[in-house]
C-alpha cells in the first residue's frame, strides 16, 4: 500500500495477505514536468488518440488567468518537443526514479518476497509506475487488467510492455494493438470489467422500501439518480440540479419525480448537502459511508466497502433513469436497463463553452457512447427537461440501443468477469516457472 489507511489495511490482514506499507517520496515539480511532457508526447504521438488534446483544452479553460499564461508557455515548448526529446525524458526519468529511496524498498520487497509475477490495474499511477519499472528490471513478469474504459487513451505512458493483458472490450483491444503493434494481440484477453459483476447479484440490493426509508425518499414518487463528476472538472454542476428541480416545482415533470444526487467519492459531502439544503424536490446520499468527506477539500484515497456497494446497486437500480456528465455511470446505468441522460451543455458556460463541454462526449472511448442512441444528450435547458419527462415516461424507448451498447462495451459478461479475469490470470501464471 501507498497510503496508510488501518482499515482497509486491517482488512486485507484478515483475509491472508502481508501488507507492506510505502511512504512514497513527493516528487519534485521538475519530475512532475518530465512526466506530463513524456505522457502528452505518448498520448498524441504513440497513442495517436484525440482525446488528450480534447482533455487539455478543458483544464485550460478551468484555470485561473495567471496558470493559463503559464499553461501556454508550457504548451509553446511542447511544440518542440519531438522523439529525441521523448527519448531523452525516458531516461532521465528513468535515472531519477532509480536513484530515490523508494526504488530501493520496492526491490527489497519484491526480491524478499520472491514475487514472479505483478498484478496490476493502474501502471499509469506513480506509485504502481515505480513497481512495474523495479519489476522490469528484475526481468519479472507483469499482468495488467485494464481498470477502466478509457485508460489506454486517457493515461499516460507505460515503462514497460506487459506480459499478459485483460481488457474490458474489443475497443480497448484494438486501442492496445494500435499502441502495441499486432504482435501484442495474442497476449489479450476480453475479460470484461470486473467492477460490473455486483450489478447482476441480486445480493448486493437491499428491499426497495428499506432503501428509500434509509434516504428519506417519499415512497410513491418516481426517482431520478444524479450522478455528479468531480467539481474541479465540471464547476457549477449544481446548476443542472436546481434547474431540475426548479422545473419540478413547477410542474414541468408531469410525474414530478424527486432527485437523488450521489457526490462524486472524491468530493466534499458537506458542499453538496448544504446546496441540497436550498431545494425542495432533492434528497442526498453518500457513495462512500465512512469516507472523511465533510470537509471541504477532495478525498484522496477511500476504501469502497460492501455496504457502499449494496447502496450504489440499489440506487442504479430503484431510480427510475439516472443523469451524469460524460461519465462511466452511463454505462453501470445500463446495467439496469435504466434511461440514461448525459447533459450536452455546459452548465456555466462563462467558464467552460458548451463546445468544451460536448468535446467530453466525443473523446475516443465516449464516441461509441454518444453515437449510440443509448444516451439522450440534451443540449439546453429545454431538452434536459424534456428528456426528464420523456425518461420517466417512456422508459423502454432506447432499450434495444441499451443492450446493444452493454454487448459491445461490457462484453455481456453479465456478471462473470472476474471468473473471465481469474481464468486468464491463472492461464497465464500456469506458463511461468513459479
Amino acid at each position: 500500500m501507498f497510503w496508510y489507511q488501518p482499515d482497509l489495511k486491517t482488512e486485507l490482514e484478515s483475509l491472508g495477505y502481508r501488507v507492506y506499507l510505502i511512504n512514497l517520496s513527493e516528487e519534485p515539480a521538475t519530475v512532475k514536468l518530465i512526466r506530463r511532457r513524456i505522457d502528452d508526447y505518448y498520448l498524441d504521438k504513440v497513442v495517436k488518440t484525440p482525446t488528450n488534446k480534447l482533455l487539455n483544452k478543458h483544464r485550460y479553460h478551468l484555470l485561473p488567468f495567471k496558470k493559463k499564461l503559464k499553461y501556454l508557455f508550457q504548451y509553446g515548448k511542447t511544440l518542440l518537443f519531438n522523439r529525441d526529446s521523448f527519448d531523452q525524458d525516458k531516461k532521465l526519468l528513468s535515472l531519477i526514479i532509480e536513484q530515490t529511496k523508494d526504488w530501493k524498498a520496492v526491490s527489497e520487497m519484491l526480491k524478499f518476497e520472491q514475487i514472479k509475477c505483478i498484478f496490476t490495474t493502474a501502471p499509469f499511477l506513480v506509485s504502481e509506475d515505480l513497481v512495474c519499472r523495479v519489476a522490469k528490471r528484475l526481468d519479472l513478469s507483469i499482468f495488467y487488467s485494464v481498470l477502466s474504459f478509457d485508460n489506454p487513451t486517457t493515461r499516460g505512458y507505460l515503462p514497460f510492455t506487459p506480459s499478459r493483458i485483460a481488457v474490458w472490450n474489443n475497443h480497448n483491444k484494438n486501442q492496445l494493438i494500435r499502441i502495441f503493434s499486432s504482435e501484442i494481440s495474442p497476449k489479450i484477453d476480453l475479460t470484461g470489467p470486473p467492477q460490473f459483476d455486483f450489478y447482476f447479484d441480486r445480493n448486493y440490493l437491499i428491499n426497495e422500501q428499506e432503501w428509500r426509508s434509509r434516504r428519506g425518499l417519499p415512497l410513491n414518487r418516481p426517482v431520478i439518480m444524479y450522478g455528479a463528476n468531480a467539481k474541479f472538472f465540471i464547476p457549477d454542476e449544481f446548476k443542472i440540479v436546481r434547474i431540475i428541480d426548479d422545473a419540478i416545482e413547477k410542474g414541468r415533470i408531469k410525474s414530478k419525480p424527486v432527485i437523488l444526487l450521489r457526490p462524486h467519492p472524491t468530493d466534499s459531502f458537506q458542499d453538496w448537502e448544504l446546496f441540497v439544503g436550498t431545494l425542495k424536490h432533492t434528497y442526498i446520499e453518500r457513495a462512500i459511508e465512512k469516507n472523511e468527506s465533510d470537509l471541504k477539500i477532495n478525498n484522496k484515497y477511500s476504501n469502497f466497502s460492501e455496504e457502499d456497494v449494496k447502496g450504489l446497486c440499489s440506487t442504479l437500480a430503484y431510480s427510475d433513469a439516472h443523469i451524469s456528465y460524460a461519465s462511466t455511470l452511463a454505462l453501470d446505468g445500463i446495467c439496469f436497463d435504466k434511461p440514461q441522460i448525459c447533459p450536452y451543455f455546459s452548465p456555466a458556460p462563462h467558464i467552460l463553452s458548451h463546445k468544451i463541454v460536448r468535446n467530453l462526449y466525443h473523446s475516443e472511448h465516449y464516441t461509441p457512447i454518444t453515437q449510440s442512441g443509448a444516451v439522450h444528450l440534451p443540449s439546453n435547458e429545454f431538452e434536459l427537461i424534456k428528456s426528464v419527462d420523456d425518461s420517466i415516461a417512456y422508459p423502454n424507448v432506447a432499450k434495444e440501443a441499451r443492450r446493444k451498447l452493454k454487448k459491445e462495451y461490457l462484453n455481456d459478461t453479465n456478471g462473470f468477469a472476474v471468473n473471465f479475469l481469474a481464468q486468464s490470470f491463472s492461464n497465464y501464471l500456469s506458463t511461468l516457472t513459479l
